[in-house]
């Protein structure tokens, strides 16, 4: 699986995910930064990754309307607000940790 990191996580977590093997990127690394929540699913759509965030109010809202326009996307991966991300390390290695355990994948328009 690939993954894109929203502008809420650190580019530092996406290279210690890189380090460990993860298809990782940030939208701090490839200037996303500032897009809205539905330019950011599209990018991870186009580039078929599954976007990361810790935006639920926010993201939920552009999913809704992704979704209500017969839109597909990738996924979302949400990373739970009691989870300090500012400790670039532990979301590396949840990112890796979760790579592992679906190394199936997941399907279209899958949101966890």
């Amino acid at each position: 699986m690939k993954y894109c990191l929203d502008e809420n996580l650190s580019q530092v977590s996406a290279r210690l995910a890189r380090d460990d093997g993860v298809d990782a990127i940030s939208s701090h690394e490839i200037g996303m930064d500032g897009r809205s929540d539905i330019e950011q699913v599209r990018f991870a759509t186009r580039e078929e990754r599954v976007l990361m965030t810790r935006d639920y109010g926010d993201m939920g809202r552009a999913l809704d309307e992704l979704v209500s326009q017969g839109e597909a996307y990738a996924g979302v991966l949400f990373v739970s607000g009691r989870f300090d991300s500012t400790i670039f390390a532990d979301v590396a290695l949840a990112l890796a940790d979760w790579e592992q355990a679906h190394p199936e994948g997941v399907p279209p328009g899958f949101v966890g």
